[in-house]
């Protein structure tokens, strides 16, 4: 999260609980969350699965950040 915020990285996939309140704050932007649900605690945040990508249910919070300003995927 460190190397997202301070610009050494475009992109990652970081634990919910440590990236969520930077996202909140405007700081990053979460891109989608893993797995083919959304997540109760980011739920105006889409899947990856609804979101045209290939993934497989997962047993924990990871989601992809990036930085504020980043595009939206194109098709």
């Amino acid at each position: 999260m460190a190397n997202i915020l301070g610009g050494y990285a475009q992109g990652g996939f970081v634990i919910l609980g440590e990236a969520l309140p930077h996202a909140e704050s405007g700081r990053a932007k979460l891109l989608g969350v893993l797995g083919t649900h959304r997540i109760t605690l980011a739920s105006q945040i889409p899947s990856f699965t609804k979101q045209g990508f290939k993934v497989s249910e997962h047993a924990g919070l990871w989601d992809f950040f990036a930085p504020t300003g980043t595009p939206q995927r194109g098709n």
